[in-house]
């Protein structure tokens, strides 16, 4: 309820550095503190790469110079470099914050570890994958043991050990169908894995696509890495928001368009309304977005209210939401 009357806004007096202006007072290499966060990750490197010290300042300095120098390399390997440093957790992807700890885990340098990692693939492009199997064939050649729960193709082959569940899922499932090499896996018979690795099984591309007339159109888009854009979303059609994470793919959807007042949002048992679109091109239209994220379907299951499955859980939710917010009256 108290969210209605709070916001946030940029204070006057910090500019948004959350610091007192006593530490504006002290600069390093005529830059304050405030300054140096507001600089993405890849300048800042170059920045305390190229800084002059004297003598007695590097003695004091050079232990600690090492440590921002090493972390900042960190994240730039992991293809963070545009990052800021003041830059809300709450504002980063999915793929960003899975990059940042795997970045902080190559930066404790810790040796004889076991990392189990639960699909770190989830929400990234295929050039971020890359960057992900660098980081953690670095891990593992640090003298780490990397464990991964994974269906991406280009992980799996990089792997120096498969081991392969199946042959189905459910009560068809639950076996070991393959341990080995993956180019091994390629000759397992049984295994629905190495059958679409093969190429035979495929995953069917339409031969047609539907046509669209009406839209919604976006115009002037800034919030977190978008810079101004304009974007039109097809309506009665499927249409999918891709691109390299960090791209501002989440920001576009989840920032602007959803909370649009043309579009009304149920996120389980909360209705969000915000100014109307700057440009809509139909004369009316009710999107229900259901989003339900996965700690807050878990504490359903695992809480006093115990659903047999997700299904019932999100009709509980949807029916609730629906009538007791009173959405189909709306207009």
């Amino acid at each position: 309820m108290l969210s209605r009357y709070r916001g946030r806004t940029i204070c006057t007096e910090c500019k948004g550095s959350r610091l007192r202006k006593e530490a504006s007072y002290v600069t390093v290499g005529k830059l304050t503190i405030a300054e140096l966060v507001m600089m993405p990750v890849a300048e800042l490197k170059l920045f305390f790469e190229g800084l002059k010290l004297g003598k007695k300042e590097k003695e004091i300095s050079e232990r600690l110079l090492k440590e921002i120098g090493s972390r900042l390399d960190f994240l730039c390997s992991v293809g963070l470099g545009y990052l800021t440093l003041n830059r809300l957790s709450s504002t980063l992807s999915g793929g960003e914050s899975q990059r940042i700890n795997l970045a902080t885990s190559l930066g404790s340098s810790l040796v004889g570890s076991l990392y189990i990692l639960d699909e770190p693939s989830i929400g990234l492009h295929s050039r971020d994958t890359d960057q992900l199997i660098g980081v953690l064939r670095s891990l593992q050649q640090l003298g780490n043991t990397v464990v991964i729960v994974e269906h991406d193709e280009e992980i799996i082959r990089s792997a120096d050990h498969v081991i392969d569940m199946g042959p189905l899922a459910g009560r068809h499932g639950g076996e070991v169908v393959f341990q080995g090499d993956h180019k091994e896996l390629l000759k397992e018979e049984r295994s629905l894995t190495a059958r679409y690795m093969n190429g035979l099984d495929q995953i069917q591309i339409p031969s047609s696509r539907r046509k669209w007339n009406n839209f919604l159109e976006i115009k002037g888009a800034r919030e977190n890495n978008l810079r101004g854009i304009d974007v039109r979303f097809p309506l009665n059609v499927f249409t999918v928001v891709t691109g390299v994470s960090g791209s501002g793919k989440s920001s576009l959807i989840s920032s602007i368009l959803y909370p649009s007042d043309i579009i009304v949002c149920v996120i389980c048992e909360r209705v969000s309304k915000a100014p109307i679109l700057p440009s809509i091109n139909s004369k009316h239209c009710i999107v229900l977005h259901f989003e339900v994220d996965k700690p807050q379907l878990v504490s359903y299951f695992l809480g006093n209210q115990s659903y047999k499955s997700s299904s019932q859980f999100l009709d509980i939710t949807i029916r609730k939401d629906l009538f007791e917010f009173d959405i189909l009256q709306l207009g």
